[in-house]
């Protein structure tokens, strides 16, 4: 099926409910074709996509800046390459590249020697530099899988190996698209193809509609086969979507509130009925990926100023990218009681952030929300003067981590403000006690969360022990240590989702995990580590000089990998 284009801002086309039945039976005819595919088809496929989010790139950039108040050329452009095309063609490029070496040995490659016990006698994966070159473009970047407990090391390997057959029955996905990031939709779509072989229905999300004419162009070739299908609409064309007969599958990213009406039904004492009785309203396998009240954990210590200002521009980075409006922003900032830094890391996040200008606040719900969560506070400091549809970047502090029903520790606060709280003391290990225990208990959702740590703690055997057993006990999806955790999502062969808490009737951050093309089983969490001070600093950071020709060049490396492209990119990020 194809569509006119929709330009941003337009008021999205409505897809019928007869034209929804016509994507399903063409996805539907063709499932058992496509699941029956030798691996290297796939790859080919796989490979055509990438290429055709090649070709699409500029368009999708464009649409996104037009549509979020971006002036092209401006350094907030990079955002919508790096979280678009750059994630979209590295994920189908890796899932052809996986595809192959399942057509060679029957499950992608992983050496044996990157399938370690860890100290604690955890099976963790080290993850492989992403394509040639990878070492230069991640720059000392570690990113490790942390599979859940009582897995083995031969249990990683059967599994790839399991997860690489598709079934006999492969049914039909329906994918609810995010309206966020252009990367998400196409990448739970490669996630429905290529992992769990089946063909996908996209909805388009009404935020990003506007997307759906480069979407089609860049899966042309499967949507002719009949493997993808695109429909647009509200919650009417999904619901209907979702109860197809032929539907077999639903992925979404959204709210948990979606996930539940979706499951469960609307609120109310039914609702709370069907839960008690395990009885949801779709009888179908719901996966999902569905936000955080995400922390940032700030370990004690004497930080020289580069280090707190390392720690601020991280901290605005995930303030300020995307206008806020990213599930894995850095939302609730948990400081030590006590930390006599806590004015000069506040004040220099502030000085930070009054040089970066205001944005459009694009997303639907944002100012009731922001209003929701700051009206009444008497700690409330707002950073710039906001114009017609924008709002000021705001800290909120002085949060008592004891309150009882505080809205900023359930409610994910999707629009541009972050909270702090302190927790604990100044001893290091009692600290990361208190914080985990705040963050596992206190905090809505179990997606990602990060870590600030000092380079001399490594050296503290006792301190060093302390960390470990804080990444391993947080539960979250995605860890990251003195990194932003969306690096994890940018990260094609990083497996990205909730944590493996969640369940139907307590979905919390969403189940499963997407961007899996090592097809590797029984992950818990993934974790990413880096120095306190990158150098050089990443193009993605707030502020960065050249961020815009490093994310085009970073694009560009996404699509053709090689050694040379990935110096010059680290050029770019050098010197521009």
């Amino acid at each position: 099926m194809s569509t006119p284009p929709n330009p941003a801002g337009s008021s999205p086309r409505e897809d019928s409910p007869s034209q929804v039945d016509m994507a399903v039976a063409r996805a539907a005819q063709s499932a058992s074709e496509f699941a029956a595919l030798p691996a290297f088809k796939k790859a080919e496929l796989a490979a055509l996509i990438a290429e055709g989010l090649a070709k699409t790139a500029a368009d999708v950039v464009a649409l996104g800046c037009e549509a979020k108040g971006i002036v092209r050329g401006a350094p907030a452009e990079a955002e919508e390459w790096f979280a678009g095309p750059s994630v979209s063609v590295g994920l189908a490029r890796h899932h052809a590249a996986a595809l192959r070496q399942i057509q060679k040995n029957g499950r992608p490659s992983l050496s044996s020697f990157r399938i370690q016990r860890g100290s604690d006698g955890r099976v963790i994966t080290d993850l492989p530099p992403m394509f040639s070159g990878g070492a230069v473009v991640e720059s000392g970047v570690h990113f490790q899988v942390l599979h859940t407990a009582g897995t083995t090391k031969s249990q990683v390997t059967e599994g790839q190996k399991a997860l690489a057959k598709p079934t006999s029955s492969p049914g039909v996905t329906a994918v609810l698209g995010a309206g966020n990031v252009a990367s998400i939709p196409v990448a739970d779509v490669l996630h429905s193809l290529f992992v769990e072989h089946r063909p996908a229905v996209l909805k388009m999300n009404p935020v990003n509609a506007y997307l759906r004419a480069p979407f089609e162009a860049s899966f042309a070739p499967l949507i002719e086969k009949g493997y993808v299908q695109i429909v647009d609409g509200g919650a009417s064309v999904g619901s209907h979507l979702i109860n197809h007969r032929d539907v077999t599958h639903v992925h979404l990213t959204g709210s948990a509130d979606t996930h539940d009406r979706i499951v469960w039904g609307p609120p109310g004492p039914e609702r709370d009925e069907r839960k008690k009785q395990n009885n949801p309203v779709l009888k179908k396998t719901v996966t999902s990926e569905l936000g955080n009240v995400s922390p940032a954990i700030v370990l004690p210590y004497l930080y020289s100023n580069s280090e707190i200002r390392s720690i601020a521009e991280s901290l605005a980075t995930q303030l300020t990218n995307n206008a806020s409006f990213n599930c894995n922003a850095g939302k609730m900032l948990v400081l030590p009681k006590g930390f006599p830094q806590r004015r000069f890391l506040l004040d220099t996040l502030t000085h930070i952030l009054e040089k970066v200008p205001l944005r459009k606040a694009y997303y639907p719900g944002a100012f009731d929300r922001f209003e929701q969560l700051t009206s009444g506070r008497k700690s409330v400091k707002r950073i710039g003067t906001p114009h017609e549809e924008q709002l000021s970047w705001t800290l909120v502090t002085e949060v008592d981590p004891h309150a009882e029903n505080e809205p900023l520790f359930s409610t994910e606060p999707f629009c541009s403000m972050l909270s702090i709280v302190e927790v604990g003391s100044l001893d290091p290990v009692e600290f990361l006690h208190q914080a985990v225990e705040f963050c596992n208990q206190k905090l809505w959702g179990t997606l990602s969360a990060c870590l600030f740590v000092p380079g001399l703690y490594q050296e503290d055997n006792v301190v060093e022990h302390a960390v470990h057993q804080a990444i391993v006990k947080l539960e979250y999806g995605a860890v990251g240590v003195n990194l932003w955790p969306a690096v994890v999502y940018a990260t094609p062969r990083a497996p990205w989702g909730g944590h493996p808490k969640g369940s139907p009737t307590n979905v919390q951050s969403g189940i499963g995990f997407v961007h899996n093309p090592l097809l590797l089983p029984n992950i818990e969490k993934v974790i990413v580590t880096g120095p306190l001070i990158q150098l050089p600093k990443q193009p993605y950071i707030v502020g960065h000089k050249h961020a815009l020709s490093a994310a085009k060049k970073h694009t560009a490396y996404s699509d053709a990998p090689s050694l040379g492209a990935a110096l010059g990119l680290a050029k770019t990020t050098l010197f521009g």
